[in-house]
C-alpha cells in the first residue's frame, strides 16, 4: 500500500463535507502538492489513480479538483454521481443524476432492456400495480429482478419506506402443502395439531409491500384457488377459519423455472396479466457475459477488501464455457476461484490461476489454450475489455469497405465491385458459420422473422428464395444483436463511405437497391430495432446474389390503377407468377387529381433513370394527359395501355422478359385485349339448419354437435351453428339466407326471425319439441331412422350432458349451485317456474356463471336503468339467491344479466 497516497485521499475524504468552507480550490492537484512538499506529477498520478478505482471524482474546471465519491453521495442522497462533475451543479445542489436502481442491471440497456420496461411498467400501474411472473431458467436472475424492483418501487415512493419484501420458496413446502397454506394465509388457533395460537401468514407480514413466491409450480392447486382470489379483491381466509375475512395490500410477484401455461391454473394465470421470460446467459451478448464476469469479481473485492486479478487462460475459459446453471452457476464458479486465491495468497493482491477454479473450467481452457505465451498473464479487471472477437469482426466490416474504396478510386465495373465485395463477405460468412456459437431461440426467432419477410419479397418483387444464403442473413443479423452497442460505434465512424456505397448501389442496382431497403425495413420493424446502413449493405449482397443471373430489362414496367391497393396487388400476383420483378405499382385513388399522379410517376421514372423505354399499363384516364406530367423527367420512348387486368399484365411482362421491342409489346396487347363473357344460372340452395346460443358460437357448435350424434345417417341438410348476435341484428339479411335454405333454428334464446320455425333448446330437454323436430326431419330421413333419433335424442340433450357438452364448469357442483338458487328464488318470490322455463333458467344460467369466471359478461340491456328502477326488489332477491353462487366462483352477477333472468320469469305469464 502507497502510504503518501493513502494519506493525501485520507485528507481529501475528511475535508469533503467542508469544501464550500475552504474553497474548491484547496482541493486541485497543485494546493495538494503544495501542502504535503511532493511534485505535482506524482500528486497527479495518484489522484487519477484514486478516480480510475472509483474513490474520488473530479470537476471539469479549472483548477480541476477532487473530491471524495462516498462523501459526496451521502451529501447527495438519490444522486448518481458521475466521474467529472460540473462546480455550478455542485454549488446548485444538482449534483448527479437522479439514481436509477436499474443501472446496477446488467442488459438493462441491452438484451433484458424490454423486460425491464415491462416489469416497471406493471408495477407502477395504478391503482396497486399488477402481478408479475418471471419465468426462464434455472439461475437467469429471476430473484434478483425481484429484489431491484422492489428497491425501484421505494425510489419511486410506490411503497412505504419500511415496506418488506417478503419471500416464500414454495419449494420448500413441496411435500407438505398444509404447512405452505398455513405459512402463507396464517392459521386459525387449533386449524392443526401445534397451532395454539390465532397467527398472521406472511401475506399480512407483507401488507403495503411486496410478497414474492419463488418456484410458484410447487404450489398446491387448492392454495393456487386461494392465491387467485386473494388477486381479485385483496381479501383471504386464514387457514382454518372460512368466517372472518383478512384484508392485504400487497404487490404480488412469482417465479418459476417450468412452463407456467402446464404448471399453473389457467385461473390463476388468467389473473397474472404480465409474464416475462429472462434469457438464459448463453442468449445474452458477449459483452453482457464479461460484464457480469467483471462485475461478480468486483463484488468479491468488497468483500474481501483486496485487489483480485484473474488469469488470461482464466477468463478467457470463462468467456467460451457454456454455464447450464446460468449466471448463478458463473457467479458460484468465479467465487469458488476466489476463495482457492485467497487462501494461496502472498500479499495484498489475490489473484485467480487456473488451479485454482473448478475441473469443468480447468478442461475448458485446455481448449483453448495457448502455447505462444511464456509467462502466465495476470489481468487487471479494471482494464478488461475482450475485444479480440470484436476486433475480427470488425476487420471484415473494413475489409468490405475498403473493397468499396477500391472501385470508387479505380473507376471499375459495379458489377466486378459486386463479385470482389461479396467474396469478401464470404470470409465473414465463414465465421459465422463455423467459428460463432448461437443461441437455438434466438436463432429460431430471426429465422421466423427472416423467411416471413422474404417470402413476403418473393410474392411482391419476384426474389429468388436460397434457403442456406437465408441461414446468413439470420447469423449476421444475431451477430449484430449481441453487439449492437459496438457495431452502432463503428458504424458512425465510418458513416460517409457506408452511405457513398449505398448510393452506388442505388444508382447501379435501383431494383436490388429497393428490394434490400424494404427487407431491412421490414426486418428492423419486426425485431424493433434499428438495423442501420451498414446492414443494408450485406442484404443488397443478398439480393444481388439470389436474383436472376444475366443482363437486365430494358423495358420499365408501371401499373396504374384506381383504388386502395389495386395496383400492388396486381403487381405482386403478376411479378411472382412471372418468377421476376418486372413491375412497379402506383395505387391511385379515385378523387386524385391527374397532376398528382403525374407527379408521383415523374419521381419514379426519375429513380429508375437507367431503363431505355418504360411501358404504362392503366385502368382508366386520360392517358395523354399523364405523359404531359412525365416528357420532361424521362427522355426514354414511352407505351400506355388502357384496360390492363391481370392476364393483359402478363403478356406485356412476358414479352419484357423476351426483350421485345416497346411498339411491338404495345401492338401484340392491344390486338389480344378482347373481353368475353359466360353467364352461369345460380345453382339450387342447401338446405340448412342453423344452431345459435347466446354465450357464444363454441356453445352453440357443442350443442350442434350433440344433435348430428343422435342421427345415424347422412342427411341432404347441413347443419351450421352461427353468432346469436349477428342473427338478432341482420335477421334474413345475414349472408347465411343469401347462401342457404334455412329452414329452421336450434338453441336460446329466441332470436325472433318472422316465418322461421325456432325451437328452444330446453323444449328438446324437455321432450315437448318431438313432434317439431320430426316435422323437419322427415323430408330428409325414413320413418325407422326417425324413431331411432327420437330415442338417441332422449339420451343426448339430458340437462346434465348439454351443460356438460358446453360448459368447462364441473357440471354436477354448477347444477346444485343452481337448483338450490333457483328453489331459493321461487320461497321468496312465492312462484312456482314451469319445468320447461325452469329447463331454460338452468341452461341460461349456467352459461351466465361461465360468461363470469371468463370475465366476458353481457353489459347491455335495453332500457337498463328503467330496469333498475323499476324492479329494484328483483335485483336485491337475485343476488341474495345467488351470493352463494357469487362466492363459490369469484365473480358477481351485473344488473344486466340480471335483467335477463327477469325475461325468462317474465314468460311465465305468457305460458
Amino acid at each position: 500500500m502507497n502510504k503518501t497516497k493513502e494519506q493525501i485521499y485520507e485528507e481529501i475524504k475528511v475535508n469533503t463535507a467542508e469544501w464550500k468552507k475552504r474553497g474548491i480550490e484547496w482541493f486541485s492537484a497543485g494546493e495538494i502538492s503544495n501542502r504535503f512538499g511532493i511534485s505535482r506529477t506524482i500528486v497527479s498520478q495518484y489522484l487519477n489513480e484514486m478516480i480510475r478505482e472509483k474513490r474520488l471524482v473530479k470537476t471539469e474546471n479549472r483548477p480541476v479538483a477532487f473530491l471524495d465519491r462516498e462523501i459526496l453521495e451521502q451529501m447527495y442522497p438519490g444522486r448518481q454521481i458521475k466521474e467529472v462533475i460540473k462546480k455550478e451543479d455542485l454549488k446548485d445542489g444538482e449534483l448527479g443524476e437522479k439514481k436509477n436502481c436499474f443501472d446496477k442491471v446488467i442488459g438493462a440497456d441491452g438484451s433484458i432492456s424490454y423486460m425491464v420496461d415491462q416489469c416497471k411498467a406493471a408495477v407502477v400501474y395504478p391503482p396497486n400495480g399488477l402481478p408479475v411472473l418471471l419465468t426462464g431458467p434455472t439461475g437467469c436472475g429471476k430473484s434478483y429482478m425481484v429484489k431491484v424492483l422492489y428497491e425501484y418501487l421505494k425510489q419511486e415512493k410506490l411503497i412505504p419506506a419500511d415496506a418488506k419484501l417478503v419471500t416464500l420458496n414454495c419449494s420448500e413446502y413441496a411435500n407438505n402443502p398444509e404447512l405452505l397454506t398455513a405459512n402463507l394465509f396464517g392459521y386459525k388457533k387449533g386449524a392443526f395439531t401445534g397451532a395454539y395460537e390465532d397467527t398472521t401468514g406472511l401475506i399480512q407480514e407483507a401488507d403495503q409491500g411486496v410478497l414474492f413466491l419463488d418456484e410458484i409450480h410447487s404450489l398446491p392447486d387448492k392454495c393456487q384457488e386461494k392465491l387467485f382470489v386473494f388477486l381479485d379483491k385483496g381479501e383471504f381466509y386464514r387457514f382454518g377459519d372460512n368466517t372472518k375475512v383478512c384484508h392485504a395490500s400487497v404487490k404480488m410477484m412469482f417465479a418459476t423455472s417450468e412452463d407456467p401455461s402446464i404448471v399453473l391454473l389457467k385461473t390463476l394465470l388468467r389473473r397474472i396479466p404480465v409474464i416475462i421470460n429472462l434469457p438464459s446467459l448463453e442468449e445474452r451478448s458477449i459483452e453482457e457475459k464479461e460484464q457480469i464476469i467483471l462485475m461478480t469479481i468486483r463484488n468479491e473485492e468488497e468483500r474481501i477488501h483486496r485487489k483480485i486479478r484473474i488469469g488470461r487462460q482464466v477468463f478467457n475459459a470463462l468467456m467460451s464455457f457454456r454455464f447450464e446453471g446460468n449466471i448463478g452457476q458463473l457467479k458460484d464458479c468465479i467465487r469458488l476461484g476466489c476463495s482457492n486465491a485467497y487462501m494461496k495468497r502472498q500479499g495484498e493482491i489475490v489473484d485467480i490461476r487456473l488451479l485454482d477454479m473448478p475441473d469443468y473450467i480447468v478442461r475448458e481452457a485446455g481448449k483453448h489454450f495457448d502455447d505462444t505465451r511464456i509467462e502466465v498473464e495476470m489481468l487487471d479487471i479494471d482494464k478488461i475489455r475482450n475485444t479480440k472477437e470484436q476486433k475480427y469482426v470488425l476487420h471484415l466490416y473494413d475489409e468490405i469497405l475498403e473493397e468499396y474504396g477500391v472501385y470508387y478510386e479505380e473507376g471499375r465495373e459495379f458489377r466486378d465491385c459486386i463479385e470482389q465485395l461479396q467474396e469478401k463477405i464470404g470470409t465473414y460468412y465463414d465465421y459465422l458459420v463455423y467459428q460463432k456459437q448461437y443461441v437455438n431461440t434466438r436463432i429460431e426467432l430471426l429465422e421466423e422473422i427472416v423467411n416471413d419477410v422474404l417470402k413476403r419479397m418473393e410474392t411482391r418483387y419476384g426474389l429468388k428464395r436460397d434457403m442456406n444464403k437465408e441461414r446468413l442473413v439470420v447469423r449476421f443479423l444475431c451477430d449484430y444483436t449481441q453487439r449492437f452497442s459496438t457495431f452502432r460505434q463503428w458504424e458512425q465512424e465510418k458513416m460517409e463511405i457506408i452511405r457513398k456505397c449505398t448510393e452506388a448501389f442505388r444508382i447501379n442496382c435501383p431494383i436490388e437497391h429497393e428490394i434490400a431497403v424494404d427487407i431491412t425495413k421490414q426486418i428492423g420493424k419486426r425485431m424493433e430495432i434499428n438495423l442501420g446502413e451498414f446492414n443494408k449493405i450485406l442484404i443488397l449482397l443478398h439480393v444481388c446474389a439470389v436474383q436472376q443471373k444475366g443482363d437486365r430489362n430494358n423495358i420499365f414496367g408501371v401499373i396504374l390503377c384506381h383504388g386502395y391497393a389495386t395496383a400492388t396487388s396486381m403487381k405482386d400476383a403478376v411479378n411472382k407468377l412471372l418468377g421476376s420483378y418486372v413491375f412497379e405499382a402506383i395505387d391511385m385513388p379515385l378523387d386524385i387529381p391527374t397532376a398528382e399522379i403525374g407527379t408521383r410517376l415523374g419521381k419514379l421514372l426519375e429513380r429508375e433513370s437507367t431503363y431505355r423505354d418504360a411501358i404504362f399499363l392503366v385502368d382508366m384516364g386520360s392517358l395523354e394527359e399523364i405523359y404531359q406530367y412525365v416528357k420532361e423527367q424521362y427522355r426514354g420512348n414511352i407505351a400506355i395501355i388502357n384496360g390492363v387486368t391481370t392476364r393483359l399484365a402478363l403478356e406485356v411482362g412476358s414479352n419484357i422478359l423476351e426483350k421485345q421491342e416497346l411498339k411491338t409489346i404495345a401492338e401484340t396487347a392491344s390486338m389480344h385485349n378482347i373481353s368475353t363473357y359466360k353467364v352461369f344460372e345460380n345453382k339450387e340452395r342447401e338446405d340448412v339448419l342453423l344452431f345459435i346460443n347466446e354465450s357464444d358460437i363454441h356453445a352453440a357448435k357443442s350443442m350442434m354437435e350433440l344433435f348430428q350424434n343422435s342421427i345415424t345417417q347422412n342427411l341432404k341438410l347441413k347443419f351450421i351453428p352461427v353468432d346469436y348476435y349477428m342473427l338478432v341484428l341482420k335477421k334474413q339479411a345475414a349472408q347465411i339466407f343469401k347462401d342457404y335454405n334455412v329452414v329452421a333454428v336450434i338453441g336460446s334464446p329466441d332470436p325472433q326471425i318472422d316465418g322461421l320455425p325456432f325451437i328452444p333448446i330446453e323444449e328438446i330437454i324437455e321432450g315437448s319439441a318431438k313432434s317439431e323436430i320430426n316435422k323437419i326431419l322427415s323430408k330428409y330421413i325414413t320413418a325407422s331412422e326417425l324413431e331411432k333419433f327420437n330415442l338417441a335424442i332422449l339420451k343426448n340433450f339430458s340437462l346434465q350432458n348439454v351443460i356438460e357438452k358446453i360448459t368447462i364448469l364441473n357440471v354436477k357442483i354448477v347444477l346444485d349451485d343452481v337448483e338450490r338458487a333457483l328453489e331459493s328464488f321461487q320461497k321468496i318470490w312465492k312462484i312456482v317456474i314451469p319445468n320447461k322455463i325452469l329447463i331454460g333458467l338452468y341452461v341460461h344460467i349456467c352459461y351466465l356463471i361461465e360468461r363470469l369466471v371468463k370475465k366476458t359478461p353481457i353489459n347491455t340491456y335495453a332500457d337498463l336503468g328503467k330496469f333498475e328502477e323499476e324492479q329494484a326488489r328483483f335485483i336485491s332477491v337475485v343476488k341474495s339467491c345467488f351470493s352463494d353462487v357469487e362466492r363459490r366462483y369469484s365473480v358477481e352477477i351485473p344488473v344486466s344479466e340480471i335483467a335477463y333472468i327477469w325475461d325468462y320469469i317474465n314468460l311465465i305469464e305468457k305460458i
